[in-house]
């Protein structure tokens, strides 16, 4: 959960004695993120230090994919290796850089690497990019040089001019943190429909651009002239290029039903082409993140890696968003 406010803070700290006095247990290792600077992560070395105990670090999005895995039983043996695509929001990456786009490969002696990912997006304003995923979406255009579409897309109609101009102003600062989250596309696409500027609650903008393409009734056929990008040998899912598709085609007039339903076969097609290019000899894909919520990216992202042969797990009784989290860690720890 938030752990940015004290009284969270003290109810996890408050919930952690609870267990240990109700297990009469002492903890031998604590695992947490491995963001350094997370609540969490300081009271883990908080109960290291208290305990005598080890403290262990596991990359957030390595943990989503060690969850979906470890619920089928399926964690990979060691000399075998696995494949976790996470589409998520945020989550620290060890480059220092925020991802949440990503597939990582998992051996069984808990060696990793990340194989490929989506192009990371500027968050202007940093954290309040989160909230108003908008910021995203206009950054977005600006980099592509496509600033001029903002104007013709609903998301006008919700924010007025000014602030608009304000926005694109300040997009062309590149000293904005960079995200390669899956969530902040969806959000960013949401918000170009005019159907998520804000975001009230986590992952409303994503939230109601997949009910709008579920109005559209059938799966809408993927986008032509969208590619997988190579950068420095890695694939790169083109999150620039897709959402100034959604605004061009927005501003065309397409409805929004169709669009958003473009979007999710376009998104899709290409996530399965991006599999396709790092999964070696890999057979199986663990599909997890808070992303995995959207019913219909899971079914079309599915159905495309299956094609490919690919036995595809997802999460059944774990949460795969971060209620799921500690599972992945405990999982990874257990090895």
């Amino acid at each position: 959960g938030d752990l940015d406010s004290v009284p969270a803070r003290e109810f996890l700290a408050e919930v952690i004695e609870g267990l240990l006095d109700f297990l009469q247990v002492q903890p031998e290792l604590v695992v947490a993120d491995a963001h350094p600077d997370y609540p969490s992560s300081w009271l883990a070395r908080d109960l290291g230090d208290r305990f005598g105990a080890g403290v262990m670090h596991a990359q957030h999005h390595l943990a989503h994919a060690a969850a979906v895995l470890a619920e089928h039983g399926r964690f990979p043996e060691v000399g075998e290796c696995s494949l976790g695509i996470a589409l998520d929001g945020t989550g620290w990456g060890p480059d220092g850089t925020a991802w949440g786009g990503e597939w990582l490969s998992l051996g069984g002696d808990l060696s990793w690497q990340r194989m490929g990912h989506l192009e990371p997006l500027p968050l202007i304003g940093g954290e309040a990019a989160v909230r108003e995923p908008w910021r995203v979406a206009v950054a977005a255009l600006v980099a592509a040089g496509e600033a001029e579409l903002v104007a013709s897309t609903p998301l006008a109609e919700q924010i007025g001019e000014e602030r608009l101009e304000t926005m694109i102003r300040l997009a062309a600062d590149s000293s904005w943190p960079m995200a390669s989250g899956a969530g902040r596309v969806f959000e960013a696409a949401g918000a170009l429909l005019g159907v998520g500027e804000v975001n009230r609650w986590e992952g409303e903008a994503a939230a109601r651009l997949e009910a709008v393409a579920d109005r559209a009734g059938q799966p809408a056929e993927p986008w032509p002239g969208l590619e997988i990008e190579d950068v420095d040998g890695s694939p790169r899912l083109p999150s620039t290029s897709l959402l100034v598709e959604v605004a061009r085609r927005a501003a065309n007039g397409e409805a929004p039903a169709s669009v958003a339903a473009g979007f999710h076969a376009t998104f899709c097609r290409l996530a399965v082409e991006l599999t396709d290019a790092v999964r070696g000899d890999i057979g199986v894909v663990a599909l997890g993140g808070g992303c995995a919520v959207n019913r219909i990216l899971c079914a079309q992202l599915s159905e495309g890696l299956e094609d490919l042969g690919l036995e595809v797990l997802l999460p059944c009784n774990v949460p795969p968003g971060d209620g799921g989290l500690s599972y992945g860690q405990a999982a990874i720890a257990a090895v």
